[in-house]
C-alpha cells in the first residue's frame, strides 16, 4: 500500500499504528482523568431528572412507552427521550447510582473523542485527525461534561457520526450503497430526538448538501454522481425529519413556554457573550490560540472540509439567531453541539503548522497540558457562565451514613448544600438523597420552603417546620455561605435546642445534631444543692467498636467541678470500659454526647451506668441513694 501524506503526526509517513497507540493512551488518560470525578459531587438536579426521566433508582422500571409519556407531559424541556431510553438500557445493564449515570457520560464522550479522530483522518488526514483528538479530549470543560449525568457528550458523538455519515455520501467516488444515507436519516433523528439544540444540525447538513447538489449542477457532476449523492443525502435528511415528527407538537409548545420565561431571559449570554464562552471553554482559556488555528485551517487541504465549516458556522448562527429572539443561553454546555467540529477544524490547523516545520508536537503538548491543568483546578469551572456550585459528595455520604443510623421519625435533617438563591433546585436532590431515609428533612434557608420577605416572618416558618422535633441535624457545608435566613434558622436552634456536639466534622462537611428539651419526668435527679436532672434522650448507638450516648441534663446551676463518666460492665458484672468528659455549662438544659470504646470486647451483653463525681476529690454525687445510674443495656 502506498503511505498517505500526513498520516503521522511527526512525519509524511503513514503512522496508522503510531497514531492509533497515541489514540488509545489519550483515551486512557480521559478516563484517569474523568473516573474520579464520577462520584466526586453531588448530583445536580438536571441530573436528578436523568434518572427520574429514564425510570432509574426507585422511579422505576419505566417501560419505553412510560419514558415517551413522562417525557412529553412531566419534563419536555430537558434532554431528549432517546436519551432517556439509552440511559434506562444502560441503568438495566450496570443498575442505577450516581456513578453509573455519570459513566454513560463518559463512555459517549470517550467514543466521541475516538469518532472525531476517525473523521478528522478521513478528511484531512492522520495527523489532523490525532490533533483534534486531542484537542477535544484534553480541554478542561469536555473533562467536566464527561461526569455529567446528561445527553451532551452523547450530543457531541451523535453529532459526529451524523456528519460522519454526510461525509461518507459526498466523497464517495462511486455510489456508496444505501448504508450511509441509512445512517444520515438515523443520526438526524437520534439528534432531534437526543436534544432540541441539534435540530441546527439538520440545517447545516442540508445547506451543504444543498450546496454540494448546486455546485455539481453548474460544474457537470452530474454525470459522476455528486449531484444524486447529494440529492440522496437531502432525502436521508428530509427522512430523519419525518421520523421527529410525532415529537412536533411537545418541541413547539416548547417553544412557546420559552417565548415566556422571563427569568432565563434575563439571565441568558448575549451574542458576544455566548461567542466568548465557546472560544472560552474549548480552549481552556486559550482563545487567541484556538483562533489562529482555526485562521490556518481555512486553507487546509481537504476532501470536503467545508462540510465541517458549515457544521459550525450554521449551527452557531441559528443558536445566536434563536438566542436574540428568546434568550435561552444561560449556560454554555448547549455549545458542546460544535465542540468535534471546532477540534476538527483545529485539528487541521495544527496539520497546516507543522507542515510550515512548527513542532506539532509541542504544540498540543502546550494545549493539551493547559486543558488538564485547569480539570485540576476548580476556579476554570466554577468561574464559567451561568455554572452553579455543588457540594462534595463524600462528606455527605458519611452524614447520610450516620443519619440512616440515628434519626428517629420524627427528627428533622436540615441541609445546606446550596448557595444562597439556589435552594428551589435542590429539593429534588433531597428527595433522590432522602429516600428511604428516616426522618423529615428540609433546607437550612428555605425552611417549609418559606419565601419570607422579613427575619421575624421566617423565624414564624422556622417555627412551623420544626414541629418541636425531638432532634434536629444539620449538615453544613462550610463553603457554602449562610445569609441572612440561615442566621434566623442558627437562632432558632439555639434559642429553643441544645448543641449535642458535632457528629462529622470534615473539611467539606460538618453534621451537628440538636436536641430538644425532654418533656416527660428525667430518669434520674442527683442529690446535688444546685439541681441535677438526667434525661436519655436516645437509645445507645452500637457502631463498630464503640457505643455512644446522649444525655439530657437539666439544671438552674452547678459548679465546674462535676464530670460525668459512662461506665460499661459485661454480663458477669466486671467494669470493662468507660468514658469521661466535664458536664457541659449550659443551663437550664443542655445536651451531651459520651462515646466509649469497645474495642477488643468479646461479643455479649453489656450495662451502660451513668456517674457524676468531683473530678477533684472523686467523689460520687448520688441519685436515690445510688451512685450510679443504670442507663440501658445493650448487646454487642
Amino acid at each position: 500500500m502506498a503511505p498517505v501524506p500526513g498520516n503521522s503526526l511527526h512525519n509524511g509517513g503513514d503512522g496508522r499504528g503510531q497514531a492509533l497507540a497515541a489514540l488509545v493512551a489519550l483515551l486512557l488518560l480521559l478516563t484517569v482523568a474523568a473516573a474520579p470525578r464520577l462520584n466526586a459531587d453531588l448530583l445536580f438536579v438536571d441530573e436528578y431528572w436523568s434518572i427520574r426521566n429514564s425510570g432509574g433508582a426507585y422511579y422505576g422500571p419505566l417501560s419505553p412507552v412510560d419514558i415517551w409519556r413522562t417525557m412529553a407531559e412531566v419534563d419536555p424541556g430537558g434532554m431528549g427521550v432517546l436519551y432517556h431510553w439509552l440511559l434506562a438500557g444502560w441503568f438495566a445493564l450496570v443498575g442505577t447510582s450516581e456513578w453509573t449515570l455519570r459513566a454513560f457520560s463518559l463512555l459517549a464522550g470517550l467514543l466521541a473523542v475516538a469518532a472525531v479522530y476517525r473523521l478528522g483522518r478521513a478528511v484531512y488526514g492522520g495527523r489532523a485527525g490525532l490533533a483534534a483528538a486531542i484537542l477535544l479530549g484534553t480541554g478542561a470543560f469536555y473533562i467536566d461534561y464527561l461526569h455529567e449525568g446528561r445527553a451532551y457528550t452523547l450530543l457531541a458523538l451523535l453529532a459526529t457520526l451524523t456528519t460522519a455519515a454526510a461525509w461518507r455520501i459526498v466523497s464517495a467516488r462511486r455510489a456508496p450503497g444505501p448504508g450511509p444515507y441509512v445512517a444520515l436519516a438515523a443520526g438526524m433523528a437520534a439528534l432531534a430526538y437526543t436534544h432540541y439544540i441539534a435540530l441546527a444540525m439538520g440545517a447545516a447538513l442540508g445547506l451543504y448538501l444543498a450546496g454540494v447538489g448546486l455546485w455539481a449542477y453548474r460544474t457537470g457532476g452530474l454525470r459522476d454522481g455528486r449531484g444524486r449523492r447529494a440529492a440522496g443525502g437531502l432525502l436521508a435528511l428530509a427522512a430523519g425529519g419525518v421520523l421527529f415528527l410525532p415529537w412536533l407538537e411537545v418541541t413547539l409548545g416548547i417553544i412557546r413556554r420559552g417565548a415566556g420565561e422571563t427569568t432565563r431571559q434575563a439571565t441568558a449570554m448575549d451574542a458576544a457573550g455566548v461567542l466568548q464562552m465557546l472560544l472560552h471553554t474549548f480552549s481552556s482559556a486559550g482563545g487567541a490560540l484556538l483562533v489562529l488555528l482555526l485562521c490556518f485551517a481555512l486553507p487546509a487541504r481537504g476532501r470536503h472540509g467545508g462540510l465541517l465549516w458549515a457544521w459550525l458556522l450554521v449551527v452557531l448562527a441559528l443558536i445566536l439567531g434563536v438566542n436574540a429572539l428568546i434568550p435561552f443561553m444561560v449556560h454554555p454546555r448547549y455549545l458542546l453541539v460544535l465542540f468535534p467540529a471546532l477540534a476538527l477544524l483545529a485539528g487541521a490547523g495544527v496539520a497546516a503548522l507543522a507542515r510550515r516545520g512548527l513542532p506539532a508536537g509541542l504544540l498540543l503538548l502546550i494545549v493539551g497540558g493547559a486543558g488538564l491543568y485547569h480539570t485540576l483546578q476548580p476556579g476554570f469551572i466554577a468561574g464559567v457562565f451561568g455554572q452553579i456550585y455543588r457540594a462534595p459528595k463524600a462528606g455527605v455520604d458519611l452524614a447520610l451514613a450516620h443519619i440512616s443510623r440515628q434519626v428517629g421519625p420524627q427528627d428533622l435533617t436540615l441541609f445546606h448544600i446550596a448557595e444562597p438563591g439556589f435552594e428551589p433546585f435542590q429539593f429534588f436532590v433531597l428527595d433522590y438523597l432522602m429516600h428511604g431515609r428516616p426522618g423529615r428533612y428540609d433546607q437550612f434557608q428555605r425552611l417549609n420552603n418559606s419565601f419570607a420577605r422579613s427575619d421575624n416572618a421566617y423565624l414564624e416558618d422556622v417555627r412551623a417546620a420544626l414541629q418541636e422535633a425531638p432532634f434536629v441535624y444539620t449538615l453544613i457545608v462550610p463553603a457554602v455561605p449562610l445569609n441572612n435566613l440561615g442566621a434566623v434558622t442558627q437562632y432558632a436552634l439555639e434559642a429553643f435546642y441544645a448543641d449535642c456536639g458535632r457528629l462529622l466534622e470534615r473539611p467539606d462537611l460538618v453534621l451537628t445534631r440538636y436536641a430538644r428539651p425532654p418533656q416527660g419526668p428525667p430518669l434520674a435527679t442527683f442529690d446535688a444543692p444546685e439541681g441535677l436532672a438526667l434525661s436519655a434522650l436516645a437509645a445507645p448507638l452500637l457502631t463498630g467498636d464503640t457505643v455512644a450516648v446522649t444525655l439530657g441534663w437539666q439544671s438552674d446551676r452547678l459548679p465546674p467541678l462535676y464530670s460525668v463518666g459512662l461506665h460499661v460492665y459485661d454480663a458477669a458484672g466486671q467494669f470493662v470500659a468507660q468514658a469521661d468528659a466535664g458536664l457541659p455549662e449550659r443551663r437550664p438544659f443542655a445536651c451531651q454526647t459520651l462515646t466509649a470504646s469497645l474495642a477488643g470486647l468479646p461479643p455479649g451483653a453489656y450495662r451502660l451506668e451513668i456517674i457524676v463525681y468531683n473530678w477533684q476529690t472523686g467523689a460520687r454525687l448520688t441519685a436515690g441513694g445510688a451512685e450510679s445510674v443504670l442507663l440501658a443495656q445493650v448487646e454487642r
